[in-house]
């Protein structure tokens, strides 16, 4: 592998090749092919040879000999010319190869011009015919505003009464139009997401009338936090910048690496900040919502000392985010989880469906309530928001792909489990090793599978005492799911 190819990168390239049409009617070459490269990542290339792939790979006996069963070899012929007709017609940033006599696969990269990072892009529009030119004067205050926040493109202001067609000859994908009411003495802001025309944040407000709610600053960073990515991409860039020290921004720092850090742990700063801003009088429907989920967690995570006291607090909170934010999907994830937690699947389903439906277009939004519509019943429709999540940001943290590494086990792909498992990096977490365990061994990987369980048990003996030992009594599997687990555990209990 070469220093420009990272081993996410060609887990990444190897799950793309595994799905495509010529490997998915093929399961020896897909389990050929997941095999040499993940031996070849885990540093064991130089392990592979004719007996171990067909000892490994293809299910050959212990005393597999190559020179009467040509089997490993036809089947490398196989995979070799499946790859080379692959690589000719994807365009695919990474390419896996297997050269001509050897079994240790080659990653390249497609040399391409850089393009550059793809930008969260805003045009800001105002109505051409407001007389008195306050439309204007509060556009241009608003670009002002949003420029503040590094990794947010902020176009304008543009003065037009068409802002849909401004924003399609400039290709950018939200759009920000400012405009008096008529017959009313009030403002209206709508912010549209070109891609599907919905609205994703509007305000109405009378100036004259209530000035304290005339906050264009607040505005901003509602606008900013809706259209940039959930992790909180364009406010952590802010936070780090320098560009403030008010306690606000610190406490969403930390509440947005409690999402990118896969520590359940990070979910004690969150609460502990933002609860001081909310006692300090911060009652912002951005700051509520977040907080009523960082104490969701806390009580999911059982690390309140009074989980019912903080499951309480955080459906009030979120209440009252919604009363002030009908469109808050944070609030809703919160809803959510204290639902899950409850023992209440049909409510996780409507408030977690709800968030997806408010946000799908912010990856960690849509991820979070694709887990949680799975963890309560709804397999299928939590399985495609966690896919689209990883379709949007294929960054999002490893643990978001648990289960999808279930799903492919549950459909009998131990391949395309093993790939998705090898992503997920939780070395305080059990559940890291014990999902790489179970598509390994069902691939035949029978050391290695070991080996990752007993790093599963040394951090939690209990992991194979019953199917849900790891994955927790409140998912919602069926019958069958479990007696797939169950299958899986019963290959490893007479060796760990």
């Amino acid at each position: 592998m070469t220093d420009a190819v990272t081993s996410d990168e060609v887990l990444a390239a190897l799950e793309r090749v595994l799905n495509s049409d010529a490997f998915l009617s093929a399961p020896q070459s897909r389990n050929f092919l997941a095999f040499v490269v993940t031996e070849t990542l885990a540093g064991r290339g130089d392990r592979l040879s004719e007996r171990t792939v067909g000892r490994g790979a293809m299910d050959r006996p212990d005393d597999f000999d190559g020179r009467f069963d040509a089997s490993v070899r036809v089947r490398a012929t196989r995979v070799r010319k499946a790859l080379e007709a692959y690589n000719a017609t994807a365009h695919d940033p990474v390419r896996i190869h297997l050269p001509a006599g050897t079994y240790i696969p080659v990653f390249s990269t497609v040399h391409s011009p850089r393009r550059p990072e793809l930008e969260t892009a805003v045009v800001v529009t105002a109505a051409a015919g407001d007389t008195e030119g306050f439309s204007e004067a509060l556009s241009q205050e608003m670009t002002r505003q949003l420029e503040a926040f590094p990794g947010l493109r902020v176009i304008g202001p543009i003065a037009t009464d068409h802002p849909t067609s401004v924003a399609d000859g400039l290709d950018v994908r939200f759009v920000l139009h400012i405009a008096m009411v008529e017959d009313a003495p009030a403002v209206e802001i709508t912010v549209l997401d070109m891609t599907s025309d919905a609205t994703v944040w509007a305000a109405r407000e009378n100036p004259a009338a209530d000035a304290a709610a005339f906050d264009v600053g607040y505005w901003a960073q509602s606008i900013a936090g809706r259209i940039g990515d959930y992790n909180g991409v364009i406010l952590s860039r802010f936070a780090q910048s320098g560009a403030s020290e008010e306690p606000d921004w610190r406490a969403m720092q930390a509440y947005y690496t409690m999402f990118t850090s896969g520590d359940r742990t990070a979910v004690i700063p969150a609460a502990d900040g933002l609860t001081r801003l909310v006692n300090g009088g911060h009652r912002s429907p951005t700051i509520l919502a977040a907080l009523a989920h960082a104490l969701s967690l806390r009580a999911a995570y059982e690390l309140s000392e009074d989980v019912e006291a903080d499951k309480a607090t955080a459906v009030s909170l979120a209440d009252e985010a919604l009363a002030g934010d009908a469109t808050s999907a944070t609030a809703h994830l919160a809803l959510a989880t204290v639902a899950l937690f409850s023992d209440q699947p049909g409510s996780t389903q409507e408030h977690a469906q709800q968030a997806a439906s408010l946000a799908g277009f912010h990856p960690s939004i849509l991820g979070t309530a694709g887990t949680l519509m799975a963890h309560a019943g709804d397999w299928r429709g939590g399985i495609d928001a966690l896919r689209e999540a990883l379709r949007l940001n294929p960054d999002l943290p490893g643990y978001s792909r648990v289960l999808l590494v279930m799903d492919n086990l549950f459909s009998g792909d131990d391949a395309l489990a093993l790939a998705e498992a090898a992503r997920i990096e939780t070395p305080t977490e059990a559940w890291g090793s014990y999902f790489r365990a179970l598509p390994l061994m069902g691939l035949g990987y029978r050391d290695q599978a070991l080996d990752e369980m007993k790093t599963a048990m040394a951090i939690d003996p209990t992991v194979l005492d019953d199917p849900e030992s790891v994955v927790k009594s409140y998912v919602q599997l069926t019958t069958a799911q479990r007696h797939v687990l169950a299958d899986r555990l019963r290959m490893f209990t007479a060796d760990v």
